[in-house]
């Protein structure tokens, strides 16, 4: 199975609620469950994203989490599934998914902190 995955940061942010709540709009896909909590001045956010990709003939999973610690915003972006075939290769499916949300979350400032792919080690 394939991976993708990013961790996003953004200095200290008043709007984790409008972050938050906006994301999913520019998304496009299925959110197939959020969750959130607060830990004193600390707040998560957790979704999960699914989505078709014909060229695997599979789902895709993206799961995001916005954790909002007061003093910055951190995301961490993992795509998974959408593989085919024995060998479960997903033909890039997992990378579009994860720079979906990825180019989303730059338009509003974050910046790549890491990224992490089979073919890439850490950033």
């Amino acid at each position: 199975m394939g991976k993708e995955i990013y961790k996003l940061g953004l200095g200290k942010s008043d709007s984790f609620a409008e972050v938050v709540s906006e994301f999913p709009k520019k998304i496009e896909a299925t959110v197939i469950e959020t969750v959130g909590y607060e830990f004193g001045s600390m707040q998560t956010v957790l979704y999960v994203f699914e989505r078709f990709f014909i060229r695997t003939e599979s789902m895709a999973t993206l799961t995001v989490l916005f954790t909002n610690s007061g003093q910055q915003i951190i995301v961490d972006v993992i795509a998974s599934g959408a593989g085919e075939g024995v060998l479960n290769i997903s033909w890039g499916a997992n990378r579009s998914f994860a720079k979906m949300a990825v180019d989303s979350l730059q338009n509003q400032g974050f910046q790549i902190i890491s990224g992490r792919t089979p073919e890439k080690p850490d950033m």
